[in-house]
């Protein structure tokens, strides 16, 4: 290589790594705004105070291990059937403050939509559906939800349900949900 050839290459590296160097070093000197999650309620174990509720013909149950509720169907399952896992107790906390709700969700199928309602009061008139989805495949994925947009903000929560709906007919379907909790964000 002539001297001319590897000034012109020397001159290319140091206009591509001088900036590089530059961005590393403001990252490392200069502190920087962030965002974090604030944990007002969590159930980690789903070990206790969740109930089975279901709608239609359907054999349904519900387990916990290792901190995952599983929400089961089983049998001839139409479209339309619905299964829930329901908690109503010790959910006082300031939903104006922590009204993010971050859960963890993995479902069966794509026959399989993962749901999740809110009841602010005992009457069906204030239950708010704030996830009906369904997922490209069977690995968990984190769901952050903004409960404002809903408008649930300065509500009272009385019930939470994670539970699936069955989109078409089929034989069975499961909602497997982890690490749920109601958080604030908090930027730092």
């Amino acid at each position: 290589m002539t001297r001319k050839r590897l000034n012109v290459v020397m001159l290319i590296l140091a206009i591509i790594l001088i900036p590089v160097a530059y961005l590393a070093i403001l990252n490392i000197v200069i502190p920087k705004d962030g965002t974090r999650f604030l944990i007002g309620w969590e159930d980690n174990t789903f070990q206790t105070e969740w109930t089975l509720a279901y709608l239609g013909p359907v054999n349904a149950s519900m387990s916990s291990e290792s901190g995952v509720l599983k929400v089961f169907g089983d049998g001839d399952l139409k479209e339309g059937n619905l299964v829930t896992a329901q908690r109503t107790s010790d959910l006082e906390f300031d939903l104006n403050k922590y009204k993010y709700i971050n859960v963890s969700i993995m479902t069966s199928g794509f026959d399989t939509a993962a749901r999740i309602v809110i009841w602010t009061e005992s009457n069906p008139d204030y239950a708010y559906t704030v996830l009906l989805k369904t997922y490209n495949d069977t690995n968990w994925h984190t769901e952050i939800i903004d409960l404002s947009y809903f408008g649930i903000d300065g509500s009272s929560l009385f019930m939470i349900e994670l539970g699936w709906m069955q989109l078409y007919d089929g034989s069975s379907s499961t909602a497997f949900y982890r690490q749920l909790s109601f958080s604030s964000l908090e930027v730092t």
